[in-house]
This record gives C-alpha cells, sequence and structure tokens, in this order.
C-alpha cells in the first residue's frame, strides 16, 4: 500500500532521496491511514455526534473536505489525497461506509459523468467525493476464515 501511496502523491517523479520519509511527511495532510478492527463503526469513519450534541467529522469527511478544497483550486491539476485502510477484512465494510458506499465509485465522483451526491445520515450534509481522493483497502489474507 505504501508504494501505490508513493505513486499517487506523485512522490516517486520527484527528486527526493527518500520518497517513504517524504511519505511519513504527508501523514494528517494528504495521506492518513486507518487499521480497521470489530470496533470500528460509521461514526468513526464518516460523522458521529458527541456528547454535547455536536456533529464531529469522521476521517472520509475530513480527507474528502481536504481533497475538494484542493479540486475546486485546480479542477485541471489537484493535488491528489490517499485514504489507506488497513485490515478491511476484520469488519463489515457496509458498517464502516454506511451511504457513502454509494459513491465511492470513480465514476460517482465530483464532476464525472454519474456524480452522484448522498445526505449524510447524522448531519443531513449533501456528500460527494472528488477524484482526487484515492481510497485503498488492505486485507490479510492469512488472518480469513474461510469456514465462516
Amino acid at each position: 500500500a505504501m508504494d501505490i501511496a508513493i505513486k499517487i502523491l506523485g512522490l516517486d517523479k520527484q527528486k527526493i532521496k527518500d520518497s517513504k520519509k517524504a511519505l511519513r511527511a504527508e501523514q494528517g495532510k494528504r495521506l492518513e491511514i486507518i487499521s480497521l478492527h470489530p470496533n470500528y463503526h460509521y461514526e468513526h469513519f464518516v460523522e458521529y455526534t458527541d456528547p454535547k450534541g455536536h456533529i464531529r467529522d469522521g476521517i472520509l469527511k475530513k480527507m474528502a473536505q481536504r481533497a475538494i478544497k484542493s479540486y475546486e483550486q485546480n479542477p485541471e491539476k489537484p493535488q491528489n489525497y490517499i485514504l489507506i485502510i488497513d485490515e478491511m477484512h476484520r469488519t463489515e465494510p457496509a458498517e464502516i461506509f454506511g451511504e457513502t458506499i454509494s459513491v465511492l465509485g470513480s465514476d460517482k465522483r465530483m464532476g464525472e459523468e454519474n456524480e452522484m451526491a448522498i445526505t449524510l445520515a447524522n448531519s443531513g450534509e449533501i456528500f460527494v467525493l472528488p477524484p482526487n481522493l484515492y481510497i485503498v483497502g488492505t486485507i490479510n489474507v492469512a488472518e480469513i476464515d474461510y469456514n465462516t
């Protein structure tokens, strides 16, 4: 996944001696990495309501907002963003993505032929994914139980 991230972020094309070090510098900016586990839910990933009743953004919504900002500033050549979701086999994707699963396809992204916007369950906000946000999921096939 890290080699894919290096290419998506264009770090392989720059004259950088250590592209993995440059990749680490992008974490929290154009790169986020999460690891799923059975207690990870939609609320962590998309949005949630805190104990005081305020809507808080999850990692997907935060990354989409960053990427949209870049896309709107330069739609012809926006900076790429990447969200790496590690250990996807440890949970149910529909429980994590919720209604956002409908907009994951590249043809459903902002500015694309079949652009699709959805209404988020908690905030009621209209949500769309930009074409410059890449979502990469990984699985560990050694941990998959094929008998269940």
